[in-house]
């Protein structure tokens, strides 16, 4: 076990993880599931009622039958040629009568969505400046500053799911702390 640790050890971690491509998004892929564990980790929220999901609701959603294409519906109905598979166009939303596209639902907020603004929108990485470009129908604006925001939650998450920046010496059991040939002060004559 010592062993393993110690050549875990010998290949330090990157302090800087190196972040999944945030464009090319396919729900089959696996850096676009890095995404989605980042974006699961935030707590998303339902964009109708403000309550949080739990981890049975997303199950719920696909299985069996289902994929993880079921629940990210795109934001945009179509983007722009050049942000075309970002990401930034997808919310994590495991409803199924939420299949559509979700930019009325951050514009026009439902009655029935009883959390602050502000808790919502973090909890599917965007915030006040983001969703203001997209209420006045500025779909670049919108998609970059989500696509920037996606890069800070997605880089939290693999540094917090790395332990980049945590100690990293070797267990105590590892260290020899007496000279095995030497003649030991505390032994018994």
């Amino acid at each position: 076990e010592t062993a393993s640790v110690q050549a875990l050890l010998g290949n330090p971690i990157d302090s800087k993880p190196h972040l999944p491509a945030l464009t090319g998004f396919r729900t089959n892929a696996a850096q676009s599931r890095i995404v989605l564990s980042a974006l699961w980790a935030l707590g998303p929220r339902s964009p109708l009622t403000g309550e949080r999901y739990e981890r049975e609701d997303l199950t719920e959603e696909i299985q069996p039958d289902g994929t993880l294409a079921d629940v990210t519906p795109r934001i945009l109905a179509s983007e722009p040629d050049q942000c075309r598979g970002w990401a930034a166009n997808r919310m994590l939303v495991p409803e199924a009568d939420l299949r559509g596209p979700m930019a009325g639902l951050l514009i026009n907020r439902p009655l029935e969505r009883l959390v602050e603004e502000r808790v919502f929108l973090s909890s599917h990485a965007l915030d006040d400046g983001i969703a203001n470009a997209l209420a006045r129908d500025d779909r670049v604006a919108f998609l970059e500053g989500r696509q920037r925001r996606l890069e800070g939650v997605v880089k939290d998450f693999l540094e917090r799911m790395a332990g980049a920046g945590l100690e990293d010496t070797p267990p105590l059991e590892a260290f020899e702390f007496d000279d095995l040939d030497a003649v030991r002060d505390d032994a018994f004559d």
